[in-house]
Formats: structure tokens, C-alpha cells, sequence
């Protein structure tokens, strides 16, 4: 038998062993050829690789043809750059109980295998796979289809127990809805490094759709280091559709000229959106019912129309960590609808500039229990809205601490149906008015708020 010590670095499994003991399947009778049954000759190496401690090293360039294969839970199984591992029948399993690497980028899996596991184990869950594995490729100029390679890298993951597909640098094209039914994320190297772009398919269709269950819900799951966006045009599709997904990570995504951007579609619980760009969508966040627990921070949103658009009832959403709201036609953040209640929505640190829409109030009977404003700026407000907080249907808001100026018309509007309104700390200039509303819809000009500098505003008492 053939053994010799080599060094190998894997992209899959981490760092194997410098001085491993390299097995060839050849040394067993393996041909590699693409057309022999291999079964025999790789059951055999993987057998010596697990006594011995050793690898087994498939030969650069070669395709290594088998029926049902188990890579036994102390063996290695190597792939040299380009070489492949195919089913000698449709459905056939390979059974992973130990590792896999490859010391390239390449694909290993030609398509048709099964994948399972023989010995579950909670606490032993793979490593991020590439998708480069799969058979996807980044690529501008040809742009190939990476939509299969994305359902097979799934399968994979959700038999292996994987936590993330992993992306490279590039573009990576998928023709219709990448569909997530697992504990499965996708990292990529960097939203100004890794782009997934949508072209074809079913006209507003997310590119990536995540779907949970109800009594299991998917979670503690990550997404992040990538740019979505569509080909054809602006304004099309979604970007994330999630349904019934919990505890997820979004970080250093980017949503751009998209219909919407990221759209929590139901029960979305404890998300945390951090450090993502959304730029030129017609919607940048949409929550829908039982959003719950979300944490937006340190976010850009910019352009388009509606920065976060609440349209169910959801309880604790917090937006701040300097997240940024800019030239957005519409509001920048809204609660409407019929049935909609937000039992606590908070906003702070946060940065609002040439904005038209106010914050606040959308339509329908929709309504907020506990809203608060706080250490946040604004400035450049000039829309069509006469006031730049919209408070109708809010039963208590806290204004605090922020600073405010050149708002078109008011500050506020607080009407009748705000029922507690508290205004203080803040400072104030060029604001023609603090509340919109009648004297008797809130607070009147001498009251409701405190502590309050006023420059050049009117109607405002104490303004210099």
C-alpha cells in the first residue's frame, strides 16, 4: 500500500494535519476515470485512512465514480483541485461521518448524490461549505445559473448540519427564488465583494426566500457580507422574504434597487439587522405581523421611498446605533393598516435628513402604544407633510433629547387621538410651529413639552 506524508490545507473542514498520511484510492484499484465503479477501491482507502489516521487524497483532475459510500467518523477525504466525486446511480448516498476537504475552489460533488449522516449528533455539526462545491461559479461575463447549485448546497447542509453556504468574491446569478426551508444561512465576503444578482423568474419573487415552521421555528442562523440586487431593472422583486425565521443575524447586507429590501413577512422573532445598506429600494424594511424583539442598528437608507414600514402588530422594535435615514420621498419610518399595533417601537441615535415623509402615523386605524424619539438628529426636513412626527392613534410618545432643524411647517402633529405626548431636552430651530394640531388635540403651545431651546421658531414658548 502506497503511503506518503504530504501537507494539506483545507477550505472546508479547516487546517488538516501537516504531515497527514496521504492514502490514494488508486493503491486500491481506483481508476478515476469518470466511467469505473470506484465504490470498492474508496470504501477500502477510507477503511486504512481510519486505522491508520491518514487522509484519503483523490487525485487532481480525476472523477472518482460510486454507489452508496460512508466516509467513516476517523477518515479524511481529500479532493485535489478538480477532482470530483460522482454517483454511479441517481439517488445514490454518501454518508459523511468524518471530514471532507479540498485543497482548492472547485466542484467535488457532481450532481445526484444524497447526503446523510449515520450518527446525529447535535453538538457535531459540520463546517460552512462554499458553494463553489455545488457547482456554483462567480462570474460577470457569462453569468452562469448558480440557482441549482444553491438547492443542492442546501440539501447538503441540512442533512450535514452546516450553518452557512459560504460565498467568494464576484457575481453570483440565480434565475429564480434561492428557497431556505432549513438551518441554513449564506456569508459572502463583503457587500462591496459579493454580489448575488436575480435575473428571470417569477416577476417579485424574492431572491431569497426563508421559510420556517410554525411549531419549529428555524433561528440563530447569519447572513451576511453580500449585495442583492436585480438585473433588469430597478424596482423589481424582493430582496429577503422571511417567514417564521427567529433569532437570525443580518449583517453587511445590501439591499439595492429593489421593490422591497428586506420583508419580515410573519413572525419574525428577535432579528438583529446590523451595519446593512438599503439603497434606491421603493421599500427599504417592511415588518409584518409578529415581528417581534427586532433590533435595527447602525443601517443605512437611503433614497427610494419608505425607509421601515410597519404593517402588523409587532412589540419591541428598537431602531438606533446611528442608523441613517436619507432622501427618502415618502416616510421614513411608518406604522399602518388595519389591525396593526405596535405595543413598542423606539428610536434613537438615529439621523434624518432631506426626508419628506413623516415619522410616525401611515393610515387605517393602525396605532402605537408606547413610541419614543430620543437622541437622535434631523434636519433638511422640506417635504409636502406639514409636521415632521405624526402622532395621530399614538397613546404615549417621548420626544427627548434630540435636535431638530428647518422642518417644513411643525414639528408635531399630535391630535386628539394622541393621548400622551411628552416633549424635552431638545433643541430646536427654524421650526415655524411645535404642533400641527389644534390647542386642544395634545398640548398647546405653553405646554407639553420642557426644557426645551428654541432658535427662531415660532409659536414655541421661550423661543430666542
Amino acid at each position: 500500500m502506497s503511503i506518503s506524508r504530504r501537507t494539506f490545507f483545507g477550505v472546508g473542514a479547516g487546517l488538516v494535519g501537516a504531515s497527514a498520511l496521504a492514502i490514494s484510492p488508486e493503491t486500491f484499484g481506483a481508476l478515476g476515470d469518470g466511467k469505473a465503479d470506484d465504490t470498492e477501491a474508496l470504501a477500502r482507502a477510507l477503511d486504512a485512512a481510519k486505522v491508520a489516521e491518514g487522509v484519503v487524497l483523490l487525485e487532481a483532475g480525476k472523477v472518482y465514480r460510486a454507489g452508496d459510500l460512508r466516509i467513516p467518523r476517523a477518515a479524511v477525504l481529500i479532493f485535489s483541485p478538480r477532482a470530483r466525486l460522482a454517483p454511479a446511480r441517481p439517488g445514490a448516498r454518501l454518508t459523511i461521518d468524518g471530514r471532507i476537504d479540498s485543497t482548492g475552489l472547485d466542484r467535488i460533488f457532481e450532481g445526484g448524490w444524497t447526503f446523510r449522516k449515520s450518527e446525529p449528533d447535535i453538538l457535531d455539526g459540520f463546517p460552512d461549505v462554499p458553494l463553489e462545491w455545488f457547482g456554483g461559479r462567480a462570474s460577470w461575463t457569462d453569468r452562469p445559473d448558480s440557482l441549482a447549485a444553491f438547492r443542492y448546497a442546501l440539501a447538503f447542509c441540512k442533512a450535514m448540519r452546516c450553518r452557512a453556504i459560504l460565498l467568494g468574491n464576484g457575481s453570483y446569478f440565480v434565475s429564480d427564488t434561492v428557497r431556505i426551508d432549513g438551518p441554513v444561512g449564506i456569508k459572502g465576503a463583503g457587500m462591496e465583494s459579493t454580489f448575488l444578482i436575480r435575473h428571470g423568474g417569477v416577476a417579485n419573487a424574492p431572491t431569497i426566500q426563508l421559510v420556517g415552521v410554525r411549531d419549529d421555528a428555524v433561528s440563530n442562523l447569519e447572513f451576511s457580507g453580500f449585495s442583492l440586487l436585480p438585473l433588469e431593472r430597478e424596482g423589481a422583486g424582493t430582496g429577503i422574504a422571511a417567514d417564521w425565521f427567529a433569532h437570525v443575524r443580518l449583517a453587511d447586507v445590501e439591499f439595492r434597487n429593489l421593490a422591497t429590501g428586506l420583508d419580515l413577512v410573519d413572525g419574525a422573532y428577535s432579528w438583529q439587522i446590523l451595519g446593512c445598506r438599503f439603497l434606491n429600494n421603493r421599500i427599504h424594511l417592511a415588518l409584518g405581523a409578529n415581528a417581534n424583539n427586532l433590533i435595527v442598528a447602525r443601517c443605512q437608507l437611503m433614497h427610494g421611498e419608505t425607509g421601515i414600514d410597519c404593517k402588523g402588530a409587532s412589540n419591541s422594535i428598537s431602531i438606533g446605533g446611528e442608523t441613517n435615514f436619507e432622501a427618502l420621498t415618502g416616510q421614513p419610518i411608518r406604522w399602518r393598516g388595519n389591525g396593526t399595533t405596535l405595543f413598542r417601537l423606539s428610536v434613537s441615535n438615529c439621523r434624518f435628513e432631506k426626508c419628506v415623509g413623516a415619522v410616525g402615523y401611515g393610515g387605517g386605524n393602525a396605532r402605537a402604544l408606547a413610541f419614543s424619539f430620543d437622541q437622535s438628529f434631523v434636519e433638511n426636513v422640506n417635504g409636502t407633510t406639514s409636521h415632521f412626527l405624526d402622532l395621530t392613534n399614538c397613546e404615549g410618545a417621548v420626544i427627548s433629547r434630540s435636535y431638530f432643524q428647518r422642518c417644513n411647517a411643525a414639528l408635531v402633529n399630535a391630535p386628539r387621538s394622541a393621548s400622551q405626548v411628552v416633549i424635552c431636552d431638545n433643541v430646536l430651530r427654524d421650526i415655524p410651529q411645535v404642533n400641527s394640531a389644534s390647542k386642544s388635540g395634545g398640548f398647546s403651545p405653553e405646554e407639553g413639552f420642557k426644557r426645551c431651546r428654541a432658535y427662531n421658531c415660532g409659536n414655541v414658548k421661550g423661543a430666542a
